[in-house]
């Protein structure tokens, strides 16, 4: 029933910014309406509303940021780092400098995602995810010592963190730390890791 009343309340919300877009069609009025369709998972009219607020206003950096965000969930790495990186140039921000690294770690540019990752980190100091990620850029650098680091750091931030309590686990066994791996992943399994089979 929530989620149904959720999207009836975005519906309304898409026909009040369609309505808004008409009457005044400037860049906050796109931008609220590409974000409201991202949400809705209607990822084409979203990019294209997005798209028209950069037209308008081509130092809006949050629509700039949001459009990165619909290029990398659809795999378009490449158009995702420009678009996260011409955000950045208007308006740093930890989100983007996230991933702008998790873009460059999937492209296997390791030392780039590490940079960004670091600035990530310094914005937001407490977010675990962005030490998940730069546990796993450390892991595949074989910088065992420092992915366990950064790990450690992780799974203390948020003792919940599945992926991060199993790529301890990875990295505590690549280390050598056998022993230390074997709770690091009993407490991925206990969170419900899809690998816990294995």
């Amino acid at each position: 029933a929530e989620i149904n009343a959720r999207k009836k309340k975005l519906q309304f919300y898409l026909e009040l910014c369609k309505k808004k877009v008409k009457q005044t069609p400037d860049d906050s009025a796109y931008y609220e309406l590409g974000v409201l369709q991202k949400e809705s998972n209607n990822l084409d009219d979203a990019t294209k509303a997005l798209k028209k607020t950069i037209e308008l206003n081509p130092k809006h950096s949050m629509a700039l940021y949001e459009l990165g965000v619909i290029y990398e969930q659809q795999k378009a790495y490449d158009k995702a780092i420009k678009n996260y990186t011409e955000s950045l140039r208007i308006r740093e921000n930890s989100e983007a400098f996230q991933n702008l690294g998790v873009c460059y770690l999937k492209k296997g540019m390791l030392k780039e995602a590490y940079r960004n990752l670091v600035k990530a980190v310094l914005l937001n100091p407490n977010k675990y995810t962005i030490y998940n990620n730069l546990g796993a850029v450390m892991e595949k650098l074989g910088n065992y010592e420092n992915a366990v680091q950064m790990l450690t750091i992780a799974t203390k931030l948020n003792p919940n963190n599945m992926i991060g309590f199993y790529n301890l686990g990875i990295a505590l066994d690549k280390k050598g730390s056998f022993g230390e791996a074997i709770p690091a992943y009993g407490r991925a399994v206990e969170l419900g890791h899809s690998k816990s089979e294995a």
